[in-house]
């Protein structure tokens, strides 16, 4: 794809001043937004954390309650005492701490003495059945029995689906429970009877879970999950029971060597298959109960984590465009002020060149195009006043040219005369020349006579010296 030209310089510069304004403007907003998005992923990131802590924290207390309500309610007499008096202590308990499903004593043999008859509302529960059934073999049984747990210590499970409480509440589905047991001990210190207690974990830990929830949403965080998670990675509480048992071990924030690095903290990662952040705190437990390590995770979607960035995207949108358009328009208006003065100029010198030397370009300011037109007015000016000079000195030149060509005339007419007299001097020249070489003839003559005088001359006078000679000898 080609670039597309500029031609004049109005448009280069106003793309150029476009260019200079947007540039920085685009990248200042996409920096902002980032940063925004950075401080209010790792805002969220806190409060969720802040939520794991709260719900980790508060799960602990509950349970460290019911971890001691199994000792205390065991020294009680009365669940050393008769049928009727275990099941009105059951009842009173049940009643009172709304936490409990199912309460059961049982003998050291492993046989159910007695358990509460009303449920946690007063409603009557059906539990005679279970009296006289043993429990012999399970792990809370004979671990309250075998001195595993010790006096002043309370036997306790993570949950689990409990067949006992399932039974005793006529349930459709399988109830799930939290056991805590603990031995009962006579006058002596030997363990005669244990007390079982069966927590209901949807009304401590889920009603926990969604009391979080609802309290984060009022917060102004929508779309919070809060996930609880056994230690070995297993999904205990979800807002989607379908996601109760999934495996999450794979997941950082559920990792246990995540868990022993760090009791809390928040991270980006992906939270079955969407980019989620989330806020993660272990439980640790709260007085005598050590707690059973489980994770609780608060996520929230990174688009909802980040919806005041989002906000802040279309706002900073709105601004860059305003900002895009106050640029546009300042460009123009910059290219078309820096440019008029040299579109008259070059206006100027078009008529120039169509030989109008009296045209001057408009000047104003003093900035360095209106010195280039204040030079060239200065230009013009000059040639002008030359071309005038010369215009002057042409019309000189002609009349000078004029009075030549008159002593050009006379010239002519001198020439011609003289040219006659030295036509006539010529003849008489020639004359002349033609008596000249006459003369030149006869003396030439006279040259020859006088050689053949001298000659005989010469010829005589040898004679008369060889006649002396001779007369003398």
């Amino acid at each position: 794809m080609k670039m597309p030209r500029f031609r004049n310089l109005r448009s280069r510069l106003a793309v150029a001043f476009v260019g200079l304004g947007l540039v920085p403007l685009a990248t200042l907003a996409v920096l902002s937004y980032g940063r925004a998005s950075d401080a209010i992923e790792a805002k969220s990131g806190a409060l969720l954390r802040g939520a794991a802590i709260d719900v980790a924290e508060r799960l602990d207390l509950a349970l460290a309650g019911r971890y001691d309500d199994a000792q205390l309610f065991g020294v009680n007499p009365m669940a050393q005492g008769s049928r009727e008096e275990i099941s009105a202590a059951a009842n009173l308990y049940t009643r009172g701490r709304g936490a409990y499903d199912l309460m059961l004593v049982v003998d050291r043999d492993g046989n159910i003495l007695g358990a509460n008859t009303v449920a946690f509302d007063g409603k009557p529960l059906e539990t005679s059945a279970l009296v006289g059934r043993s429990v012999r073999g399970q792990e809370w049984f004979e671990q309250s029995v075998n001195g595993t747990i010790r006096r002043g210590e309370t036997y306790h499970s993570e949950v689990s689906e409990d067949p006992l409480t399932t039974e005793a509440l006529h349930a459709p589905r399988p109830v799930r429970t939290l056991n805590f047991s603990a031995p009962i001990f006579d006058q002596e210190g030997r363990v005669v009877r244990v007390w079982s207690s069966r927590v209901s974990w949807d009304r401590v830990v889920g009603q926990l879970v969604a009391e979080t929830r609802v309290t984060l949403a009022q917060r102004g965080l929508e779309g919070v999950s809060v996930t609880l998670v056994s230690r070995g990675g297993a999904v205990l509480e979800a807002d989607d029971p379908n996601q109760i048992g999934e495996d999450l071990s794979a997941v950082g924030a559920v990792s246990t060597s995540e868990a022993s690095a760090r009791a809390s903290g928040a991270r980006r990662e992906a939270l079955r298959g969407d980019d989620a952040v989330i806020g993660f705190a272990t439980s640790r437990g709260a007085g005598a109960y050590a707690g059973q390590g489980r994770r609780v995770l608060v996520a929230q979607a990174v688009a909802a984590a980040i919806a005041g960035a989002h906000d802040l995207r279309s706002f900073l949108a709105i601004a860059c465009g305003v900002a895009a358009l106050a640029i546009v328009l300042l460009a123009l208006l910059l290219s078309a002020r820096i440019t008029r003065p040299i579109v008259h100029m070059v206006e100027t010198l078009e008529k120039v060149e169509q030989g109008d030397l009296t045209c001057r370009a408009s000047v104003s300011g003093d900035d360095e195009t209106a010195a280039m037109g204040k030079a060239l007015n200065l230009t013009l000016q000059r040639l002008e006043d030359a071309f005038a000079r010369m215009a002057s000195g042409a019309a000189t030149l002609s009349s000078s040219s004029e009075e030549l060509t008159t002593v050009a005339k006379q010239m002519r007419s001198s020439s011609e005369e003289t040219s006659r007299q030295a036509t006539v001097v010529a003849t008489a020249a020639e004359e002349v020349s033609q008596n000249v070489q006459t003369v030149a003839v006869s003396a030439e003559q006279l040259s020859a006579t006088i050689n053949e005088i001298a000659k005989s001359t010469h010829q005589a006078a040898t004679v008369a010296a060889d006649a002396v000679q001779v007369a003398a000898s």
